[in-house]
């Protein structure tokens, strides 16, 4: 369609139910959803989980000769992924804090 043309009644009408439909299809918040929302205060230090690192967990048991150094196989899901570990730098205390915000959430 060039710019001179102009829209038919039909084509303003597809846009405009085009616009309602892509409003109407946006999914609520959560708290519209449930109706309800909830606040409390946690006493105490909040501890950030840090910086994360990831490794793949290898299985000790196979070693595979098949590059130029010999190394473990890394372990696989049943669908062939390769199982990764995250850590995080301060995960021994921000654990600690997680089940303390959880317990007073309760």
């Amino acid at each position: 369609m060039s710019r001179n043309e102009r829209w038919t009644q039909q084509d303003v009408d597809l846009v405009k139910a085009r616009r309602q439909l892509a409003t109407a299809v946006k999914t609520p918040p959560i708290e519209a959803s449930v109706g309800r929302t909830y606040s409390f205060t946690v006493p105490g230090l909040a501890q950030p989980g840090g910086s994360k690192q990831a490794f793949a967990l290898y299985d000790k048991k196979r070693i595979c000769r098949c590059g130029t150094r010999p190394g473990y196989v890394p372990l696989r899901r049943e669908n062939g992924s390769i199982i990764i570990n995250v850590t995080a730098d301060n995960d021994a205390r921000h654990k600690k804090w997680r089940k303390h915000v959880d317990r007073i959430a309760r």
